[in-house]
């Protein structure tokens, strides 16, 4: 039998690769028969494309030999070995080998099934426990190769259960290749498809540079000239423009025209916002960690978390003021859902006790189903985007506020948005704390005043087209097309703007004549 498997080893292991999980290492392995790899998908990641080479693995012992009682184990085998090591640092001589490395695994898988204590192997041999501890911190260590001996002799003298066929190896079994060689398939497609997303990330990043070289930026000489300081004296030079010279402790990209970084120059950390074309430079799109720079810029104090978060809690307490007071009833629909609103593309899904459900994105359908009952009705809630933070339109989640009004006129809801707007921020300003923190956190705040200026979309086209205001290939906007907050934030200089963005023939859904699209100045003033 042994015959037949060494006459099968020799047709099948031209150009084969090695498995063994006895002393096999995936880390340091090569695939040979002297360091194989330890497990067969290891073997077949050398591969790139079918067929796959043979793969050779342990070999199942047919016969085992009787089990070997713990009384003769100790004092046979162990005292040779013991005898054996007292004179030299190794199995094999000065150095360690394979011979080391198969012995002691050998000697593991054995005392696996006849069970020694340790403990007293060790104490009555003093060489074989410490060749054993040493063996063993030299397999833990990754960076540690043992040498190839081939004596079969030394092997013999020990007689170690299983040691005879130590080195014999056999076809991996068709089972087990048909599992490995899918798990095989597998990782070449997940590289394909990272290797895909990685050339598509460099054709962008590629783009991107190019695009970047031609835009050139330089200092504003209108400015007042710029104090070199240090972080640590920041402090005393609040307000004014200041230069600092460091290193990129951190950078992150939000968009395309917004950049943060935190400076480090071995007295302090700053925190630096850069915006709009500064983010777009070959030096800026280029930037990394640790990079050395210059920044040029005014010194604010950033705004403490505390008053973010009161002036958040005094705006939900004015709109359910403000709702209450014009007789709304509250509702408090649910955010896991079952139904999608009207173009609920992008929203999370999740498996809900084995049923596909939702993070709401709106609970416009259960405030009109409420109407009948109700009147007019509102509610505020978290609404939920299956989209990147990007902006303050791209929200993942945010608090929604929404209403429903049965029997309402188009210009009516016009008054009743003004109302709301102008209502809520005079609630906000009314109380002292509240005015205190819009102050702090926007000093050039003004008050909405009414009435706010309102503009069809058809004159929107037009405004845009007069005033040269251009999308960002450089083409102009055509009828048909979503217009920008630019001109909102243009006609806003001198007030709010109610934008009507309804296209010519068409209707809303539950609307009389046209869709409302809402743009103020409230979030320049609010966070």
């Amino acid at each position: 039998m042994a015959d037949e498997i060494v006459t099968m080893m020799e047709q099948t292991s031209i150009g084969a690769v090695y498995v063994s999980e006895l002393h096999g290492d995936d880390a340091t392995g090569d695939g040979s028969e002297a360091r194989p790899y330890k497990t067969a998908l290891r073997a077949c990641r050398e591969c790139k494309a079918e067929p796959l080479p043979p793969i050779m693995v342990d070999a199942k012992e047919k016969d085992k030999p009787n089990c070997t009682s713990p009384d003769v184990m100790q004092e046979e085998l162990l005292a040779r070995l013991d005898g054996h090591l007292s004179d030299r640092s190794y199995i094999g001589g000065s150095s360690p080998s394979t011979l080391d490395h198969t012995i002691y695994s050998l000697i593991n898988k054995s005392l696996q099934s006849i069970p020694v204590d340790l403990s007293v192997v060790f104490s009555t041999h003093f060489h074989l426990s410490r060749w054993y501890r040493h063996v063993h911190s030299l397999v833990c260590d990754p960076q540690v190769t043992f040498s190839l001996v081939e004596d079969g002799t030394l092997l013999e003298q020990f007689s170690i259960p299983s040691m005879a066929n130590h080195q014999k190896y056999e076809p991996i079994a068709k089972s087990q290749l048909k599992k490995v060689t899918k798990l095989w398939k597998d990782d070449l497609k997940k590289q394909e498809v990272r290797r895909r997303k990685e050339e598509e990330a460099a054709k962008q990043r590629a783009a991107v540079v190019e695009e970047a070289a031609k835009v050139t930026i330089s200092e504003d000489s209108s400015l007042p000239p710029a104090t070199l300081v240090k972080i640590k004296d920041g402090e005393a030079h609040r307000g004014e423009r200041i230069k600092v010279k460091g290193w990129v402790h951190r950078l992150r990209r939000q968009g395309k025209n917004m950049m943060f970084i935190v400076l480090r120059d071995g007295t302090g950390f700053l925190q630096c916002v850069l915006l709009d074309r500064l983010c777009q430079t070959l030096e800026a799109v280029s930037l990394t960690t640790e990079s050395t720079v210059c920044l040029y810029g005014s010194l604010l104090q950033v705004p403490e978390g505390k008053q973010v978060l009161y002036l958040r809690s005094l705006l939900y307490n004015a709109f359910v003021s403000h709702y209450k007071d014009r007789g709304y009833v509250q509702m408090t629909p649910p955010t896991l859902v079952q139904t999608q609103c009207e173009g609920g593309s992008t929203l999370f899904d999740f498996s809900f006790f084995g049923e596909k459900a939702f993070l709401t994105q709106s609970s416009q359908l259960y405030l009109e189903t409420c109407l009948p009952s109700f009147g007019d009705v509102y509610c505020i809630e978290q609404s939920y985007r299956a989209e990147q933070s990007r902006t303050r339109r791209h929200l993942a989640a945010y608090t929604h506020v929404e209403a429903e009004c049965p029997f309402i006129t188009f210009e009516e809801l016009l008054d009743r948005i003004e109302d709301l707007v102008c209502d809520v921020t005079q609630r906000v300003l009314s109380d002292p704390r509240g005015q205190q923190v819009v102050q702090e956190l926007h000093p050039d705040f003004q008050m909405p005043t009414r009435p706010f200026f309102r503009m069809p979309y058809a004159d929107a086209i037009k405004y845009l087209q007069e005033h040269d205001i251009r999308k960002e290939d450089g083409s102009l906007y055509a009828f048909g097309e979503m217009t920008p907050p630019t001109l909102v934030q243009t006609q806003c200089e001198g007030g709010s703007t109610l934008f009507d963005f309804s296209f010519f023939g068409e209707k809303a859904f539950l609307t009389q004549s046209s869709q409302l699209y809402l743009e103020t100045c409230l979030p320049r003033y609010l966070p």
